[in-house]
C-alpha cells in the first residue's frame, strides 16, 4: 500500500512542477511582449531585427508558444531596454517606453486645418 502513496505523490510533484514551469513560460512570455510595446515594436519589426519571420516571432509571445531562445535574449533586451533579470523574474525595473515627439495641441491642429493650412 506505502508503493502506491509514494507513487500518487511522484505523480502529484510532477503535476505541481509542470504548474510552476507553465506559470513562468507565461510570466516570461508577457514580459517579452510589455518589453516589445514599450519600444513601439511591432512583432514584424522586431522580428526583423532579431533576424526572423513574424510568424517565428509570435510564437514567443503566445501562451501555448515556447521561450524566446537563449541566442536572441542579449539583442532582445538591447533593443527593448529591459534587463535579463527583469525578463526572467519581473523584479527590478520594466523597461519604459520611449518619449514621443511633442505634438501641436489638438485645438491648435483644428485651427490649421479650419484654416486650410496643411499639417506638419
Amino acid at each position: 500500500m506505502s508503493c502506491d502513496c509514494d507513487s500518487a505523490r511522484a505523480d502529484t510533484s510532477r503535476m505541481q512542477k509542470s504548474r510552476s514551469e507553465t506559470a513562468f513560460s507565461e510570466e516570461f512570455q508577457r514580459r517579452v511582449k510589455l518589453a516589445r510595446h514599450a519600444r513601439g515594436y511591432t512583432q514584424k519589426k522586431i522580428a526583423g531585427l532579431l533576424g526572423m519571420e513574424q510568424d517565428k516571432y509570435k510564437q514567443y509571445e503566445t501562451r501555448d508558444g515556447t521561450l524566446l531562445p537563449h541566442e536572441h535574449l542579449h539583442l532582445f533586451c538591447e533593443l527593448t531596454g529591459a534587463s535579463l533579470h527583469w525578463l526572467f523574474t519581473g523584479e527590478g525595473q520594466a523597461p519604459m517606453k520611449l518619449p514621443t515627439e511633442p505634438r501641436a495641441p489638438r485645438h491648435r491642429r483644428a485651427a490649421r486645418g479650419a484654416r486650410g493650412e496643411e499639417a506638419a
